[in-house]
């Protein structure tokens, strides 16, 4: 494209464009003078083609007069003699008219000939009449004939054509020469012209020569001035330069350059030896110190560019160098020269020596940080996890009202012991930069409402008001981090609580600025607390610290709260500020900004499903990987009243000898195990056995990049202790790929042990919602389906049991597919993917671990299934 500037052009272009225009301007002159020579030649031709026509029309008229006097003579004399005259200008007459005919004239003259030729015929005729009448009749009738008037106007007429004809062309002869006269006065003028203007051009430009000649004089002068001032900065500069000119094999070098390698270069010098090894240019480079300097790849037109290091030896000294070199073209894209550019980096080696001494101290010091951390909070959160895990066994079961209170405390205490841990941990992952933030639909003021109903019972112990308001601006759902958001208005709001001793607590939100695809959102938390002085104000975000030492004796903490939120913020692009007055109270603002939600992509998204049906857990078979026997104890406990086999491997080796000799549905994997750890027992599982049985670890560690090590080890999942028994369930669910969204249809309630009411496992299997709304609340049909129902399947499960322990993958498929619709009347769609990745894998004439699986969960709730519904038919039909 184009840049609309005017083109500049060299003195050679210039040159060879002037004198061009002369050569051209005298090259067109002789061939205008060439063509107008041929056309003079051919009007001269046709001026003399007019001169003959002219003088052979005038020897016809002649003729003309000849013949007329040669018949009058014989009429008026009988002499003989005339009639041969007669013939004879007759026979010359005719010669003369064809003559001129053969001659090329114009279209009109040549009519006018025409026409003369047929008035000569006709005076022949009237000629032989005559001379017929006077030879044979008389002379008397000749003589009257004559007389008459017709020949004298004929030959009158014949006259007149030939003088017109002449006349004609004689004009036509005059045109021509003055034309050709008015021609020839122009190729003079052309010709006088053109040798002028070429004549000035030529002169002008042997003018325009000199001045190039002076200006280039001047330029060379002023070539020779830089190149001496150009020397003069390469020498003073901090760094060595080699300029090597690649087409006369020299090279320059600054002084910096020659002082950095004393003997092994000149101020000037040729870059190689003579190539038949002769002799020796004094100065040339050597072959490795040419590779080294990169003048050998310049040269051959290769970039280097950047922190190229090399070590030189100098006086029995390596000094390490920081090369670049590059090659320069001309404006033919010619390689003109090479530069190579280095320095002397030995300090920067130095410091880059003590600095990689001092990484490995800091990195030395972070390790020993974070496996302090890691050990610490395994070493914490396992009696942790047995404390609030028993205690939330315990809070499960009617001991007393004393006793729950108790066990209300112990869980209290617990969760705030975590809560602790949780904020150093949190703050390690903020230091590491490995904190994530998740973006999920976020309702503002959702959270604001579920913040005060968390902290309102606190508030009220102590006498103050809690309150939020959001204003209308706030969109009703923005895209964002629900956990980080909550995370930091609760730790501002806990400490405001802590801090209040009377009075009041306002979260207010608001939107300060938006555009169509985020929106900036204000939040400030203010109290009526102790305040804060101003000169402790620039300490209350900085960790480990609170606004003083007599704040931490009377209210506790340990000053992570703010700084932890201040990281979450600032890490999300947003800023946070306090403003306080010492027994008035304090205001925390900060200011986050959020995607805006679009309502088209949640529709299209998929719902999170939630465990209301433990029936998945029904003859599962779990492998717990676990060498603490009080979390033996819990895992168990959770477990109570279901149908799950728990087998207990309490090291690494005994796990992987389970894993061979025994089916298991999933295992739960410690990381701190005895003689091998849980990431090598699962790169074990994985790699030598190649078993793709899910895994989940269950660990107390929880820096930042723990769940990274684990999924990078082979695990499915992740999930810290103290286990949270609804996450486990959750993942075991999705883990293990059971359907859990059918309906559950409530039946009459049955006979249940204490451990069984523990996780409600006695939910009913039976949905008959399908068949109800065939139905139309038709019992009888219902009584129909249902019986024939009972009649059919039992016997279709045993002849499937049958063809399973056979390997009979055609009666499988049959069977299966058959069970499907059948099971989908009374126990709804919960069984239709088991059944389906039966009849995929019997059409693959194999049945592998998970379609096995299958098999045991179909066998599992339809023998529910047809229990329940023979009780619904005698209790509601």
């Amino acid at each position: 494209m184009s840049s609309g500037k005017p083109i500049a052009l060299s003195e050679k272009v210039k040159i060879t464009i002037a004198l061009s225009v002369s050569a051209l301007i005298l090259i067109g002159l002789g061939i205008f003078a060439n063509s107008r020579t041929i056309r003079y030649k051919q009007s001269m031709r046709d001026v003399n083609l007019s001169g003959i026509i002219i003088t052979r029309s005038q020897d016809i008229l002649n003729d003309i007069q000849d013949v007329q006097s040669a018949y009058r003579g014989y009429i008026i004399t009988n002499d003989s003699s005339f009639l041969k005259s007669f013939g004879i200008s007759s026979r010359i007459l005719h010669t003369r008219i064809n003559s001129l005919k053969s001659l090329p004239m114009m279209y009109q003259q040549r009519l006018l000939l025409d026409s003369i030729a047929g008035l000569i015929s006709d005076q022949k005729e009237v000629a032989y009449s005559i001379i017929v009448k006077r030879k044979y009749v008389s002379f008397l009738e000749a003589w009257n004939f004559l007389n008459g008037g017709d020949e004298t106007r004929l030959v009158n007429k014949l006259r007149y054509n030939v003088l017109n004809f002449i006349n004609t062309e004689k004009a036509l002869q005059s045109d021509k020469l003055k034309k050709e006269n008015d021609n020839f006065n122009m190729v003079i003028y052309v010709v006088i012209t053109s040798v002028l203007v070429a004549v000035l051009i030529i002169m002008l430009t042997l003018v325009y020569i000199r001045k190039i000649y002076q200006r280039l004089v001047d330029t060379e002068k002023l070539l020779l001035k830089s190149q001496i001032r150009l020397e003069s900065i390469l020498d003073k500069l901090p760094v060595g330069v080699i300029i090597v000119n690649t087409k006369s094999n020299e090279y320059h070098a600054n002084q910096k350059a020659v002082t950095l390698l004393d003997k092994q270069l000149l101020s000037d010098g040729k870059v190689f030896e003579a190539l038949d090894h002769t002799y020796t240019f004094s100065g040339a480079l050597k072959d490795d110190l040419r590779d080294k300097l990169f003048i050998t790849h310049a040269i051959h037109g290769e970039e280097n560019i950047g922190f190229n290091e090399t070590t030189v030896e100098v006086n029995g000294r390596q000094i390490p160098l920081r090369v670049s070199a590059i090659p320069l073209y001309n404006e033919k894209n010619q390689l003109e020269y090479a530069i190579s550019v280095f320095d002397d980096i030995s300090n920067i080696k130095q410091f880059e020596n003590e600095l990689i001494e001092a990484k490995k101290l800091v990195e030395e010091s972070l390790k020993l940080k974070e496996s302090f951390l890691s050990n610490m909070s395994h070493e914490i959160r396992t009696p942790i996890n047995a404390i609030l895990g028993f205690a939330e066994l315990l809070g499960k079961r009617d001991i007393g009202t004393e006793e729950n209170e108790y066990v209300r405390i112990i869980r209290s205490a617990g969760e705030n012991l975590l809560r602790l841990l949780n904020d150093i941990l949190d703050f390690s992952k903020l230091e590491s930069n490995m904190m994530v933030f998740e973006e999920h639909p976020v309702s503002i003021d959702g959270i604001l409402n579920s913040i005060c109903v968390l902290y309102l019972p606190k508030a009220k112990s102590k006498g103050i008001t809690l309150s939020y308001e959001c204003d209308n601006n706030v969109p009703e759902v923005v895209i964002g981090d629900p956990v980080r958001l909550t995370q930091v208005i609760t730790n501002i709001v806990g400490n405001a609580i802590k801090f209040t001793p009377k009075g009041s607590v306002l979260i207010f939100a608001k939107m300060i600025a938006a555009n169509e695809k985020t929106s900036v959102i204000e939040f400030r938390i203010k109290d009526s607390g102790i305040g804060i002085s101003k000169d402790k104000l620039s300490r209350v975000f900085k960790r480990f610290e609170q606004a003083g030492v007599e704040t931490t004796r009377l209210y506790g903490g340990t000053g992570l709260g703010l700084s932890i939120a201040k990281h979450i913020v600032q890490s999300q692009g947003g800023e946070i500020t306090v403003t306080s007055e010492l027994g008035v109270g304090s205001i925390f603002s900060f200011t986050m900004e959020f995607a805006n939600f679009n309502e088209a992509e949640l529709s299209n998204a998929t719902p999170i499903e939630t465990v209301t049906d433990l029936s998945f857990l029904d003859d599962l078979r779990i492998l717990l990987v676990e060498d603490n026997s009080l979390n033996i104890k819990l895992i168990n406990g959770i477990f109570l009243g279901t149908n799950v086999k728990i087998d207990v491997a309490e090291n690494g080796f005994q796990a992987i000898e389970k894993v061979k000799e025994n089916f298991y549905d999933i295992v739960l994997m410690d990381i701190e195990l005895p003689d091998m750890n849980g990431y090598d027992t699962t790169k074990i599982i994985r790699k030598e056995l190649h078993l793709d049985l899910p895994i989940i670890a269950l660990t107390a560690h929880v820096l930042a990049g723990e769940k990274d090590r684990c999924l990078e080890a082979g695990m499915n999942d992740y999930l810290t202790k103290p286990v949270n028994t609804r996450q486990l369930f959750e993942k075991i669910s999705v883990l293990v790929s059971r359907d859990f969204s059918a309906p559950i249809e409530p039946t009459p309630k049955l006979a249940t042990s204490p451990s069984q009411k523990l996780f409600s496992t006695d939910t009913s299997v039976v949905d008959l919602s399908y068949l109800r709304e065939l139905s139309d609340n038709n019992k009888e049909f219902e009584k129909e389906v249902i019986e024939l129902f009972l009649s059919q399947v039992p016997g279709q499960m045993k002849e499937l049991d049958q063809a399973i322990n056979e390997r009979n993958y055609k009666e499988i498929k049959m069977l299966a597919h058959k069970l499907k619709s059948s099971t989908a009347v009374t126990i709804g769609k919960k069984l239709m993917p088991h059944f389906e990745l039966l009849e995929e894998k019997a059409i693959k004439d194999e049945l592998p671990d998970n379609a096995l699986r299958s098999y045991r969960i179909i066998k599992n709730i339809l023998s529910k299934g047809i229990s329940q519904l023979e009780q619904l038919l005698e209790t509601s039909y």
